[in-house]
């Protein structure tokens, strides 16, 4: 039996405790078994929903957007 087999969940401080046994895998498929087989199925079926840039100012006035050492003297 391989770790793939195995259904794991994390039960915080006493480590991860396997609840079941995977009958059938589904996705990827017992083909891929390689590490680069099995990221790259990830890759091609994974996304985020977050922003995929940095961040953005949102002031209306250039002039609030300075940072000073001294503010507020």
């Amino acid at each position: 039996m391989q770790t793939r087999d195995f259904i794991i969940v994390g039960s915080g401080s006493g480590g991860c405790v396997p609840i079941g046994i995977i009958d059938a895998e589904i996705r990827p498929g017992r083909q891929r078994v390689t590490d680069a087989e099995l990221i790259a199925d990830v890759r091609a079926r994974s996304g985020t929903v977050l922003y995929p840039t940095g961040t953005c100012h949102m002031r209306a006035d250039r002039a609030d957007m300075i940072l000073s050492d001294h503010a507020g003297d």
